[in-house]
């Protein structure tokens, strides 16, 4: 399980003493990136996974790990983050990502559980 420190958390106020250039998306994503090829595991959860309700622009970075890793022979599925009475929130949110080799597990379904109703 990986927390990716999503970029919306990510402010100068949360981390003044970090250099913003290592915050930025761009650089850390690559890594991440190469991080994940480098061990390549079977299953793999990504915390803190920025989506989008529409799941396109360069806010959702859902899209783009299914992509880089569908490249690396992965499927996923995702799950954004709720409200507690079982709305989505409006443009960007954090959710969770899992991620599974294709050639070593096969995808038969799914369960979205919202954490936050259950635990009201």
């Amino acid at each position: 399980s990986f927390n990716l420190l999503a970029e919306m958390l990510t402010t100068l106020e949360q981390f003044p003493a970090i250099e913003q250039s290592v915050l930025a998306w761009t650089y850390r994503r690559e890594l991440i990136r190469k991080e994940i090829a480098y061990h390549s595991p079977s299953i793999l959860c990504l915390q803190e996974l920025q989506g989008t309700p529409g799941g396109v622009g360069t806010d959702d970075h859902y899209a783009y790990f299914k992509t880089e890793l569908g490249e690396l022979g992965y499927s996923s599925r995702y799950a954004r983050k709720i409200r507690r009475d079982g709305t989505e929130f409006m443009g960007t949110q954090i959710g969770n990502g899992v991620f599974w080799r294709e050639d070593e597990f096969e995808y038969i379904e799914h369960e979205v559980i919202p954490i936050a109703q259950r635990l009201c």
